[in-house]
């Protein structure tokens, strides 16, 4: 079902390719998309209408297309941005990849095999933006999470984090306003970090209906020494992937 949050979202890749199961999941989500996979179809729909493309997904590895080139064509064309570009890699080019696709102005990026959710909440940064003003800094990641509240124990994804609070995927999200406890244990630490936190919002992103629902905490119960190791652990995601 169409909505006024629809999205018209051009995916370049071989049909049979990972980009199919991104394609699935935008489809699901009530979103336009169209596949293209050859360059003369890539550059022919952005010359037609590019001001109905609100979003291009790009594979980096494509046998019979040069994706760089095509990068390359947007920004020489004076057209980066428009429309914004996430690129899919695989997971062994990450670290030496981000910097190259900073120079040719690529939003974001997704690594073949990254979960539905994760994969959602990356598009939705790009395609719904004014849900995304923070004053804190905050990093997309993949963590495990335990909550329990007065009425659900429930098992989750904490797909954004800050000191101050994150984004939870859960099946089963718990009341705006109500507290529960938040269990989960930072990538390279040996020990769970334990707080409190208050459900602030609920719901699935604007314009996403399915598969993803999740809710945003606001932690309440923090300690300082806590708070400086999730600090720490932001500004090394950071410094390495940037």
């Amino acid at each position: 079902m169409f909505s006024e949050d629809t999205k018209n979202i051009l995916i370049v890749d071989h049909p049979k390719s990972f980009s199919l199961n991104i394609n699935n999941i935008l489809l699901s989500a009530g979103h336009h998309t169209r596949i293209v996979d050859s360059k003369e179809e890539i550059i022919s729909a952005l010359k037609k209408d590019p001001l109905n493309i609100d979003l291009m997904i790009i594979n980096l590895n494509m046998p019979h297309i040069d994706a760089f080139d095509i990068l390359e064509w947007l920004r020489n064309s004076g057209r980066t941005g428009k429309p914004p570009v996430i690129a899919v890699i695989e997971s062994t080019e990450a670290k030496k990849i981000h910097r190259v696709l900073r120079g040719l102005r690529v939003f974001d990026c997704i690594i073949k095999g990254t979960s539905p959710e994760m994969c959602i909440f990356k598009i939705n940064k790009i395609l719904y933006p004014k849900n995304q003003q923070r004053k804190n800094l905050r990093i997309n990641t993949e963590l495990p999470v335990f909550l329990s509240s007065k009425d659900i124990n429930d098992t989750g994804y904490i797909l954004n984090i800050s000191e101050t609070g994150a984004y939870v995927s859960t099946n089963t999200p718990i009341k705006i306003g109500d507290t529960t406890k938040v269990r989960f244990m930072l990538k390279e630490e040996d020990r769970y970090i334990e707080t409190t936190g208050k459900v602030v919002w609920t719901a699935n992103y604007k314009g996403v209906k399915k598969p993803v629902t999740g809710m945003g905490i606001q932690f309440s119960g923090i300690t300082s020494k806590d708070s400086r190791l999730i600090s720490s652990f932001i500004k090394h995601y950071i410094s390495r992937v940037y």
